[in-house]
């Protein structure tokens, strides 16, 4: 039966036809089910909460409220899921990170529902918004190009035959750091602020009466790279407030150390 407009209904209510012409009780029934999804030729409704659950697979506990007047704790988030549905919602999660690996699943890629999901299965671990095996945190720690730019901090090779999102996931748990496309290691970085930190007390001894004004030569010259890599590197210091650019020199910012003596 269809209405020609809505009607507070819930499944248990009942109902009468009445033809208002003659005054007669054509029929009645109960509402079994207030939002049918199912054609009628094979549905088979019910007052069942379970079977409304079953039919739709996954639905918000507010929505099933609305059409069943049961009040029923969620599954997983705010919904509430057919058992087997969840259960290879899972599975399929699984073998989507695993061969992901330590790339990676983006969370930005799934569902709200599957968000949800995928922080319940085992084995999974969710961190910097992605989706990773449990052990892909100590993959990444050992990674050959993180070794690489380890070896060599203020000259880093390019990440040839290294996937975006590795280094994507690599940036986001603070082991690189990324400027104007060049990665350092993170460890490079705290190298160039006590070298700089350094340098700042080095001026300073020689001359009290003007702040300390550093060029990019004199940076290049004690980390001892190229103007390429110095300029990447004093982005990275400057956003950070280590240094903070005035013209073409850098001054102390408000997060320089104390020079190590």
């Amino acid at each position: 039966m269809y209405l020609p407009s809505q009607l507070p209904l819930v499944a248990g209510d009942r109902f009468i036809l009445r033809e208002s012409g003659r005054s007669l009780t054509i029929g009645g029934g109960e509402i079994l089910d207030v939002d049918p999804i199912t054609p009628a030729s094979r549905a088979q409704p019910s007052k069942s909460v379970e079977h409304v659950i079953a039919e739709r697979k996954v639905l918000d506990v507010k929505f099933l409220e609305k059409l069943t007047g049961v009040i029923r704790a969620p599954n997983v988030g705010c919904w509430a899921v057919e058992p087997n549905y969840l259960q290879l919602t899972r599975e399929r999660l699984k073998q989507s990170v695993d061969k992901a690996g330590k790339k990676g699943v983006n969370l930005a890629e799934l569902s709200e529902f599957e968000k949800c999901v995928v922080e319940t299965v085992d084995g999974i671990t969710v961190e910097a918004g992605y989706a990773l095996p449990v052990d892909a945190v100590s993959i990444l720690q050992k990674h050959p190009f993180l070794e690489q730019v380890s070896s060599a901090p203020f000259t880093p090779p390019e990440p040839c035959g290294v996937h975006r999102s590795e280094l994507n996931r690599l940036v986001q748990q603070g082991l690189l750091k990324e400027s104007q496309n060049i990665f350092f290691a993170a460890s490079a970085v705290d190298k160039a602020t006590q070298i700089i930190a350094q340098l700042f007390h080095a001026h300073t001894e020689r001359d009290h009466a003007e702040p300390v004004k550093l060029t990019v030569a004199q940076v290049r010259d004690a980390l001892q790279t190229s103007r390429k890599y110095t300029l990447a590197m004093l982005k990275i210091l400057d956003d950070t407030g280590v240094t903070r650019r005035r013209g073409e020199h850098r001054i102390a910012g408000p997060r320089l150390p104390q020079a190590e003596l």
